[in-house]
C-alpha cells in the first residue's frame, strides 16, 4: 500500500480559498499561498503548468463556494428574486470571497448574469423584464459592494424586503 499524500490538489485549493477569506485575493502568490497552506510552492506547480492557471481553479472553487451559497440560502430556488438576494448577502457574510469574484481586477470573470441575454436565459424573463432588471443590477452591485466594505450595514430582513419590492415590480 502506497504513502498517503499529504497535500493533494483538494487541499491546496481548500487552503487557497481559506487564504483568500482571510487575506484576499490581491496577496495571491504562490509563496504566500504555500506558506498559510505549510508546504512548499513545489506543491502547485505539480498541479498545475502555471501560476495563471492555479488561480483561475481557484476562482472557479470560490465560485462553486458562491453557488453552494446561494443553493444552500435559496432552497436550490432560482427564481430572480432568490439569486439576487443570495447574491447581495453573500456579500455581507463573505466579503473577501465576493471581492475575489466580482470586483477583481486580475480575472475579468462576469460568472452573474449582466448581460440582457444572461438574464433571460438565466431567468427565463422577457427581455423587457430582462431590461429593468439589468438596470435594477446596477443598485443592487452597488448595495453589495457598499456591505462588502462595511460601508453601509443594513440587516439582513431589511435586505430581503427591499429586494422582494423592487423585483416584486419587475416581475409583475
Amino acid at each position: 500500500m502506497g504513502r498517503k499524500e499529504k497535500f493533494t490538489k483538494e487541499y491546496l485549493l481548500a487552503q487557497s480559498v481559506n487564504y483568500v477569506k482571510e487575506f484576499e485575493f490581491h496577496n495571491f502568490s504562490a509563496r504566500e499561498i504555500t506558506k498559510f497552506a505549510g508546504c512548499s510552492t513545489q506543491i502547485i506547480f505539480k498541479y498545475y503548468t502555471s501560476m495563471d492557471e492555479f488561480k483561475m481553479e481557484v476562482v472557479s472553487t470560490i465560485y462553486q463556494e458562491f453557488l453552494n451559497f446561494c443553493n444552500k440560502l435559496n432552497n436550490n430556488q432560482k427564481d430572480l428574486f432568490a439569486n439576487t438576494f443570495a447574491y447581495v448577502i453573500f456579500a455581507k457574510k463573505e466579503p473577501k470571497l465576493f471581492k475575489a469574484l466580482f470586483i477583481n481586477e486580475d480575472f475579468k470573470i462576469n460568472r452573474y448574469p449582466t448581460s440582457l441575454e444572461e438574464i433571460e436565459k438565466s431567468f427565463e424573463i422577457e427581455e423587457a423584464k430582462a431590461k429593468e432588471y439589468q438596470e435594477l443590477f446596477y443598485y443592487i452591485h452597488g448595495m453589495a459592494c457598499l456591505l462588502c466594505i462595511n460601508k453601509i450595514n443594513i440587516k439582513d430582513n431589511d435586505i430581503y424586503n427591499t429586494l422582494k419590492t423592487k423585483i416584486k415590480e419587475i416581475i409583475k
